[in-house]
């Protein structure tokens, strides 16, 4: 997860399915993203946050939804910098 920056602390986290080898892949979604345990897709996207590269763009699964909709402003994304904030709504 480190090797392609996935935040690991923070508020907002990437937390892998609990089969998930470290010496496996990690599972893509239909974005080309990575799949979390939730089924959410955090996909690369322009960052707004100096002094970071990119942001992940995280698509909500119905759980994700369920759980962090509230912190959203159209109910189906999340921006995520690379230390684990919620960027901007």
């Amino acid at each position: 997860m480190k090797y392609v920056e996935l935040p690991t602390q923070g508020k907002i986290r990437f937390v892998p399915d609990s089969n998930y080898s470290p010496s496996n892949p990690l599972p893509r979604g239909p974005n080309n993203g990575y799949l979390d345990k939730f089924g959410n897709e955090w996909v690369k996207g322009p960052s707004r946050t100096a002094g970071q590269a990119f942001e992940w763009d995280v698509q909500l699964s119905p759980k994700g939804k369920a759980q962090l909709g509230w912190a959203t402003r159209d109910g189906s994304h999340l921006n995520v910098s690379l230390d684990g904030k919620i960027t901007h709504k």
